[in-house]
């Protein structure tokens, strides 16, 4: 089980801000033991098999 999943949505290219995207990016980077980021881009349902699978004791969404 991961301790938090982020799921990181958004498009820069659909005219929101692309945060998600982007925080997505830092991350990956450097990631951190506990942090699973997820890039759902702008399709966030299609990410919700693997949390009923394996669901994490935290989910945040950005």
């Amino acid at each position: 089980m991961t301790e938090t999943v982020l799921w990181c949505v958004g498009s820069s290219i659909m005219a929101d801000d692309g945060a998600g995207p982007a925080l997505f990016r830092a991350l990956s980077d450097d990631p951190a033991r506990h942090i699973l980021p997820v890039n759902c881009e702008t399709t966030p349902e299609n990410y919700v098999g693997p949390l009923v699978k394996d669901p994490p004791g935290r989910l945040v969404v950005v």
